[in-house]
C-alpha cells in the first residue's frame, strides 16, 4: 500500500512538471516516427537478415575477394618479373566477376529492406559508403578485365582501377569485425577499438591534415622568398651557381619543394642537419627561422594535432552505443570476480563468513583499503558500512551479502537514488503529518468526551 501511494505521488509529480511541454513532446513524437516499410519486420526476408549464417555468408565472400586480389597480383608481379608479361589467370577473373554478382545482390537487399528509409551513405552499419565504394571499383575492374584481357599493366584504364585495389581489402578490415558478433568483437579487443577509431575518426583527420597543410604553407612562403630572394642577389653579381646554391634550389626554390623539405623535416623523412645547411646561401635569417620551425612542430604543432586527435577518438567511442554496451558488459562480469576475491583475502579462517573485528583488522593493511577504493567502496566509515551489509542482522558477512553490499554501496548517490530518497522522506513525512492530524483529532474527542463526563 505505502509503495502504490508512494509510485501514485511521482507519476502525479512526473505529470504536473510535463504538463507545459507536452504539446512540444507530442510534435517530437510525430516527427520521429518513421514512414512504414515495405517489408514487414517479422517477415522471413528480415528474419534472414538477422540470422548468423547471413553474417557468415558475407563475411566468407568478403575474404574471398580480398585474397583474390592478394592472390592475383601476386602471380602476375612475379610472370611479369620472369615472363615480362602477366599471367592473368581465368580462375581469378571468374572468381571476382561471382563475387561482384553476389555483392551487387546483396546490396539491392539491403536496399529493400531499409525502403523507403534508405541510407546511402551510412546505412545500418555506419559505413555502408566503405561498401559502395568497393562495389564500384570492384565493377570497374571487372569491365577493364573483360574488356582489356592481358593488359593490366599496359592499359591506362586498367592501370588507374587497380590502384585503388586497396579500397576492397579495407572493406574486408571495416565490415569484418561487425559480421562476427559480439563474440568476435570481444575476442579481437584492441583491434576491434582501433578499427572502429580509424573508421569514426575520417573528419578529425581530414581537419588535422588541413592544420599541418596550413603551417606548411606559411613557412614555405617564407623560404620560397628567402631562397629566391638569395639566388636574385646571386644573378645580379654574376657570380657562378655554387654547389651550395644547387642545395637551395633543390629544396627551397618553389613552393612544393619548399613544402616537401618541410614535411621531411617535420616528420622525420630527412635528416635537420641537411636541409638547415642547404640554407647557408641565404643567410642567417632563413637559418634561424627553420629552427624555429623545428622548435615549433615538434614540441607544439604536433602533440597538439596528436592530442586532438586522440581526444575525438575518444568522445567518439564514448558515444559509441555498442562499445558502451560491451564496457558495460566487461565490467559488469569482472566486478564480482574483484569482489570474491577480496572476500576470499579476508575469510583467512575460510568460514565463510565475516565478523566486523575481522574487517577492521584487515582493513589496516593499505592494500586492502586501497582494494576497497578501487571497488568504489567507502572505508572511512567501516562500522556503518558492514551493519549495512549484514542484511540478516546476524553480526557476520556472507560471500552473498558482501557483494550485494559492495554493489550496492560502490560509488557515490546517483541522481536516482536521490529522487527514490527524496520521494521516500516526502512520503514518511506526509504520513507523520496524517498521523499528527489523526491523532489531534483523536485528543479532542477524548477532550469533548471528558468534559461531557466532568459535566455530568
Amino acid at each position: 500500500m505505502n509503495q502504490n501511494a508512494l509510485v501514485d505521488n511521482m507519476v502525479r509529480e512526473l505529470s504536473a512538471e510535463l504538463e507545459p511541454h507536452k504539446d512540444c513532446l507530442h510534435r517530437i513524437a510525430e516527427f520521429r516516427v518513421k514512414a512504414p516499410q515495405a517489408i514487414p519486420p517479422g517477415s522471413m526476408l528480415r528474419r534472414f537478415a538477422n540470422t548468423r549464417a547471413y553474417a557468415l555468408i558475407r563475411g566468407f565472400v568478403f575474404l574471398c575477394d580480398s585474397f583474390v586480389i592478394v592472390a592475383e597480383l601476386q602471380d602476375d608481379a612475379n610472370s611479369v618479373a620472369h615472363n615480362g608479361v602477366p599471367s592473368e589467370h581465368p580462375a581469378y577473373r571468374w572468381a571476382s566477376t561471382i563475387a561482384l554478382i553476389y555483392l551487387w545482390c546483396e546490396m539491392i537487399f539491403n536496399f529493400v529492406l531499409e525502403f523507403p528509409g534508405i541510407d546511402i551513405l551510412f546505412g545500418r552499419t555506419g559505413h555502408r559508403f566503405v561498401n559502395e565504394a568497393a562495389i564500384i571499383q570492384h565493377t570497374f575492374a571487372v569491365i577493364g578485365a573483360q574488356a582489356f584481357p592481358g593488359q593490366r599493366y599496359t592499359s591506362n584504364f586498367r592501370i588507374f582501377i587497380s590502384h585503388f585495389n586497396f579500397v576492397r581489402i579495407l572493406r574486408t578490415m571495416v565490415v569484418l569485425p561487425s559480421l562476427g558478433g559480439q563474440e568476435l568483437r570481444q575476442q579481437l579487443g584492441e583491434l576491434h577499438i582501433m578499427i572502429k577509431a580509424l573508421t569514426g575518426t575520417l573528419w578529425p583527420l581530414f581537419w588535422c591534415t588541413v592544420m599541418y597543410a596550413l603551417i606548411l604553407l606559411i613557412f614555405g612562403v617564407f623560404f620560397t622568398e628567402g631562397a629566391a630572394t638569395s639566388l636574385m642577389s646571386s644573378a645580379t653579381n654574376q657570380t657562378a651557381l655554387a654547389e651550395g646554391d644547387a642545395q637551395l634550389v633543390e629544396h627551397w626554390i618553389g613552393m612544393h619543394n619548399s613544402i616537401y623539405s618541410l614535411s621531411l623535416a617535420m616528420l622525420g623523412g630527412k635528416d635537420w642537419g641537411e636541409l638547415y645547411d642547404s640554407l647557408s646561401p641565404a643567410g642567417w635569417v632563413p637559418k634561424l627561422m627553420f629552427i624555429l620551425f623545428i622548435g615549433f612542430t615538434q614540441i607544439a604543432l604536433l602533440n597538439t594535432v596528436t592530442a586532438v586527435f586522440i581526444k575525438c577518438a575518444f568522445m567518439k567511442f564514448e558515444h559509441d552505443r555498442e562499445f558502451i554496451v560491451q564496457q558495460e558488459h566487461q565490467d559488469k562480469r569482472d566486478y564480482p570476480l574483484s569482489v570474491k576475491q577480496i572476500f576470499m583475502e579476508l575469510d583467512e579462517d575460510e568460514s565463510g563468513n565475516l565478523n566486523l573485528e575481522e574487517l577492521v583488522q584487515h582493513l589496516k593493511n593499505p592494500e586492502i583499503g586501497a582494494y576497497f577504493t578501487r571497488l568504489g567502496v567507502d572505508t572511512d566509515e567501516i562500522q556503518t558500512v558492514f551493519y549495512l551489509m549484514d542484511e540478516n542482522h546476524d553480526e557476520t558477512i556472507s560471500l552473498e551479502e558482501f557483494m550485494w553490499g559492495c554493489f550496492r554501496l560502490r560509488g557515490s548517490a546517483k541522481t536516482l537514488d536521490l529522487e527514490i530518497l527524496r520521494q521516500e522522506v516526502r512520503f514518511a513525512v506526509t504520513m507523520l503529518l496524517d498521523m499528527e492530524n489523526a491523532l489531534k483529532m483523536q485528543s479532542h474527542m477524548l477532550a469533548r468526551v471528558h468534559a461531557k463526563h466532568a459535566a455530568l
